[in-house]
Parts: structure tokens; C-alpha cells; sequence
């Protein structure tokens, strides 16, 4: 039996670059594998916390046939749910890094030598998360990706906060390396959180941080018939509804919406299973769920297993470049206009990921997630550079197709963003994936995101900017918003905009939010940004949202492209023309456009 007193050896040994958490509980059908394995790595400069939660199958009798000196145990005084326990071993942790590795599973040799590799490559960066693709195998041999939603493209890297809800918890938590002190800032694993500590340690670090990935195999999960998940799957769903509530206000609330109801979905299916709890459990579904979505569950693992006999997958070898690249080369090479956008004045800062810049009608649009469009404006917020953010809708596409000025102003931002769903589906339709980056949303998104940045408020009437900074205070507690100026006279006259620029440098805001409406908005940021040494970005009618002036348009309508139906609805006299005219031209304009495009391929 190991000393329970071992960890006061650790005293005057150097420290190590990773610390490696182990949390067993009756582990000892695999253990000896789990720690095989980790001795066989070809990076020696670790520490072993073996955190024993109570076992009484001998675990501890296993390990002390390992007589190493990095091998630290600890006997934990009470049995505790596997989040406690997590949060428990890593404080005893003094490298870092925090590496963890299950009692059932095993890696690789080379697994901490090359995402140690990765970490040394950007000394720099602000990484917080280092992983690597993860294979499961089973005993009777099959195995197959861990991830499939990625298992035919490379694992996401850069900013992964919003992707975690996307396709749910897609690191395999003994893949994972954690930077301490960001386990530290986020204040460790709360205790609601006892079977899915992993999935809230990714999220809430990388709502701070940026991850990286080995894109090769480092790490075999184990399926066996005492998988933990096998047991509590429904309390795994119902804590992360919980986790999707918590972070809602950072996400584009039609993820929100489509996650809940497919947790629900899962947490009604588990009732289902129990003849005693199946009534609820239909309820759940119907009301609450997705019933499409349970129907369409085994038509989805049908049409993987078939893809996986079609194609190779990346964890055999066969990396392949991402859909927006290989669609960005083949435009590339058939000689069309195709650009990349990146922060102007800072030269392709570390940091700064390349994003597709599409033409539709001349506006060179960015193409891109919500999630990708989140960590730009992030990018540009910690370099303060004087760049803008403008928003691209049928309507001023079309005046970019028809005024050379004002497509000069949309195509000098840095990030154009597909506000409408027009807008959109022509991208899509040019051969490039994006979402709609709509901007309420997204500031709302980044106000719930980044509680650290602090916000400027240009634009509106006389009066409205203070209401809307009063009302994103009542939304999001704590939020600092340190200046607000409204611009009732369009456009903005020149002594005014020095009087901004230089309330903007005694504020010293992180971002300026502007509400001008368009074109104004764009004409005044493309004037003031350079020299504000802050990023700007435009967001139209944020501000006659905030103060209740307007209403939102339901999820449903912003998913279906009729929020233009809605907003008509409640402002027809504005909009009436604008709308039948724009948006008529709109599509004659890019169906030519469409026409040549597919004529050209």
C-alpha cells in the first residue's frame, strides 16, 4: 500500500512541467494499462496525482508495484462525485500543465512530447487548452473517432467556446492538457457540476483562452460495460442544460435554443427507458424536446457508419483541409476575385486567423462562424487596434453594388459581417460555409463573453445611448460601460467627432459600439477608427432594441430569413420602400451574379 503521506516528498523535488491527474475509483480491471502507459512517455517531466476516491478493489495494492518517484498518492477521507474529486487531485497539482489521463484509458508514448511541442512552438499565445484526437476501441476490436463530428477535418483550433456548444463536448477530457492558473481564474469546478466537470473546465477556459491541437492520434478511450456515462446518462444531460443555461448569454441564442432542445430531447429519452418515468418522459419530448431529432438518431449513426466505409478517416492518416479552404483554393485557381481578410496596421498579428473575404455584388463579405466572428473583434480588443467591424444586409450590399464610395468604406473594414440571411445564403450558394453574425446578437453575445472588456456606446437619439448602457447593465450584472455619446445629426459633424474621439481616449474603452444605422455608421467608423486606437463596430438598431423601442424578431423568424418581415411589421412607413426596393434588386443583382459564377466553373 503507497503512503498516504507520499505527496509530502514532492518538498524540495523540482517541479515538474505537467501534473498528471488521475482519479480512480474501484479502477483496477485497467489501471495497470492507464499507468503503463503514462511511465512509457517519452516526456519525462511530469508528476503522477494519483487521487484515490476510496476504492476497495485493490487499486491502491496495483499501484504500489510502480515504484517511481514522481508518483504522488493521495487516499481521499470521503468518497466524493467525480467533480469534487477532479477539483481535489488537480490542487495538489504544482506543474503548468495539468495532463489527465482516466483509469480506463491509455496513451500514446509520444502524447505529452508533442502537445508539450505545441506549447513550446507559442510561448506567446494565450493557450489555455492543448488536446489531441482520441480513438475509442472497444474489446471485441472496432474502433472509430471519438469526435465524430470532426473526424474527417482537422480538430478546431483558435477559439473553440462557441464550437463546444455546437457539437457538445468533443475533447476526450485524457486527451486534455489544462493550463493551471486558468483552472485557478475560473475559480476550479463548481459543485452543481459532478458528472461533466471535464465539459465545464473546456468551456470556462476557453471563454478566457485560445486551445490547440495534435491533429494525430495521442490517446485509445476505453468502452466497456462500466462506463461511467453508461449509468448517468440522464443526470450528464440535465448538467448540461444547466451549463447551457450559464452560458447562454454568450452564445447566438438560436444555439441556445437548438442545444436545449436536444438535451431535453435526451433527458425525456432516458424516461422513456423506465416504464415508471415514461409518460414524462414523452411529455419532455413534445413539449419541451425535438421528437424530429429522436426519430432522426439512428439515421444520423446509420449515415456515419456508411461514410466511414466510403471514406478514410483523419485518425487513419487522412487529414484533409477544411471546407472553407478547399473551397477558397478552387475559387483561387479558376482565376475569381477572392481575398483574405486580416487587421489592417498590424501586419498579420500573431493571433489573427485568415478568414475567407467573398464578393457578393462587390462588398468583399466575410465568410465565417458566429463563433469565429467572437474571436476576431476578441484578437482586435487585446491588440486595441483602430479597426472596424461593419455588417453586410441585402440593403447595403446593394448599395455597395451601386455606389463605388461606399463599397470603398464596406470593403476597408476588417471583418464584414453577413448580417442578413440573404447575405448568407449567397455565400453559401458561392460555395463557402458561414453563419449569420446579426448585430444585436453579436454584441449582446460579446457583452455576455468578455465581462472583462469595457464598452463605448456612439450613436442614437439624444438620451438613448444612457438608456441602452442602463439596460445592458441590468442584462449582464457587473459590466463596465464607460461612456456613452448620442449623434442625433447625420452625418456626424466634424468638431463632434473630434469631441467622441477624445471622450474615446479618456474613456479608454476595449471596444465602441455603433448605432448610427447604415450608412452612416459605416462613413463615421471608417473615418474615426484609425484614429482611436480602438476597434469599432457596427451595429444598427442595437439601440432601439435596448431601450424597447423595438422588439425582437422570434428565433424562429431569424432562422427562416423573415426577420425583415418583422421588423416591416412594426416600422412600416421606414422600411415599406427600402425593402421592396433593395431587396427586389438585391436578388436580380446576385442571380447574375449566381449565373456567371456557375457559367465560369
Amino acid at each position: 500500500m503507497p503512503d498516504p503521506g507520499a505527496e509530502a516528498h514532492a518538498v524540495g523535488r523540482p517541479v515538474p512541467r505537467v501534473s498528471i491527474i488521475l482519479n480512480v475509483c474501484n479502477g483496477a480491471a485497467y489501471l495497470r494499462e492507464a499507468l503503463d502507459s503514462v511511465l512509457a512517455q517519452t516526456h519525462a517531466g511530469w508528476e503522477l496525482i494519483f487521487w484515490d476516491d476510496r476504492s476497495t478493489d485493490g487499486s491502491a495494492n496495483i499501484l504500489a508495484d510502480y515504484q517511481d518517484e514522481r508518483i504522488r498518492y493521495f487516499l481521499a477521507p470521503e468518497e466524493t462525485p467525480l467533480g469534487r474529486a477532479r477539483d481535489l487531485a488537480i490542487r495538489q497539482a504544482r506543474g503548468e500543465w495539468l495532463a489527465f489521463i482516466d483509469q480506463d484509458d491509455v496513451w500514446l508514448p509520444e502524447k505529452l512530447e508533442k502537445q508539450m511541442a505545441v506549447i513550446e512552438g507559442e510561448p506567446g499565445a494565450r493557450l489555455g487548452i492543448v488536446y489531441g484526437r482520441t480513438v475509442v476501441f472497444s474489446a471485441d476490436g472496432r474502433e472509430a473517432d471519438y469526435d465524430h463530428c470532426h473526424e474527417f477535418r482537422p480538430l478546431p483550433e483558435g477559439d473553440i467556446f462557441v464550437e463546444l456548444f455546437r457539437n457538445s463536448c468533443f475533447i476526450a477530457m485524457s486527451c486534455a492538457m489544462l493550463r493551471r492558473s486558468a483552472f485557478h481564474e475560473i475559480g476550479g469546478i463548481p459543485d452543481e457540476f459532478e458528472v461533466i466537470p471535464d465539459y465545464h473546465l473546456f468551456v470556462a477556459i476557453a471563454q478566457l483562452y485560445r486551445a490547440r491541437a495534435v491533429q494525430e492520434v495521442v490517446c485509445r478511450y476505453r468502452l466497456h460495460a462500466a462506463n461511467m456515462s453508461r449509468f448517468t446518462a440522464r443526470r450528464m444531460h440535465q448538467e448540461v442544460l444547466r451549463l447551457i443555461d450559464a452560458w447562454a448569454h454568450c452564445l447566438d441564442p438560436r444555439l441556445a435554443a437548438r442545444r436545449r432542445r436536444i438535451h431535453h430531447t435526451l433527458v425525456g429519452f432516458e424516461d422513456m427507458r423506465r416504464l415508471r418515468t415514461a409518460g414524462r418522459g414523452i411529455v419532455r419530448i413534445l413539449t419541451r424536446g425535438s421528437a424530429g431529432f429522436l426519430l432522426s438518431r439512428p439515421f444520423a449513426r446509420a449515415f456515419r457508419a456508411v461514410r466511414r466505409r466510403l471514406r478514410r478517416p483523419c485518425y487513419l492518416g487522412a487529414a484533409q483541409a477544411p471546407p472553407n479552404e478547399k473551397r477558397a483554393s478552387t475559387l483561387m485557381c479558376a482565376g475569381r476575385e477572392h481575398t483574405e481578410s486580416r487587421v489592417p496596421s498590424v501586419g498579420g498579428a500573431h493571433g489573427v486567423t485568415p478568414l475567407p473575404r467573398v464578393n457578393v455584388l462587390g462588398a468583399k463579405v466575410t465568410a465565417s462562424s458566429f463563433a469565429a466572428a467572437q474571436g476576431f473583434l476578441a484578437t482586435l480588443v487585446r491588440q486595441r487596434a483602430g479597426a472596424y467591424i461593419s455588417h453586410a444586409n441585402a440593403f447595403s450590399v446593394t448599395m455597395t453594388h451601386d455606389d463605388p464610395r461606399y463599397r470603398e468604406i464596406i470593403n476597408g473594414a476588417s471583418y464584414v459581417a453577413a448580417d442578413g440571411m440573404s447575405v448568407v445564403w449567397a455565400l453559401r450558394r458561392l460555395g463557402f460555409a458561414a453563419e449569420r453574425v446579426h448585430g444585436d446578437d453579436f454584441c449582446l453575445a460579446c457583452c455576455g463573453r468578455f465581462r472583462q472588456w469595457r464598452h463605448f456606446l456612439v450613436g442614437g437619439r439624444a438620451g438613448q445611448p444612457e438608456a441602452a448602457a442602463d439596460e445592458m447593465r441590468r442584462r449582464f450584472p457587473g459590466i463596465a460601460v464607460v461612456g456613452t455619446h448620442a449623434t442625433p445629426a447625420r452625418p456626424v459633424p466634424a468638431p463632434e467627432t473630434e469631441t467622441i474621439l477624445e471622450e474615446i481616449r479618456i474613456a479608454r474603452p476595449s471596444v465602441v459600439w455603433v448605432g448610427m444605422g447604415t450608412p452612416a455608421q459605416d462613413e463615421w467608423m471608417a473615418a474615426a477608427a484609425p484614429r482611436g486606437d480602438v476597434p469599432m463596430v457596427g451595429v444598427g438598431s442595437l439601440f432601439d432594441l435596448l431601450t424597447g423601442r423595438t422588439r425582437p424578431a422570434p428565433a424562429w423568424m431569424k432562422r427562416s430569413g423573415l426577420q425583415w418581415l418583422f421588423r416591416l411589421w412594426q416600422e412600416p412607413r421606414r422600411l415599406g420602400c427600402r425593402y421592396l426596393y433593395y431587396n427586389s434588386r438585391f436578388v436580380v443583382a446576385f442571380s447574375r451574379q449566381l449565373s456567371q459564377h456557375t457559367q465560369g466553373q
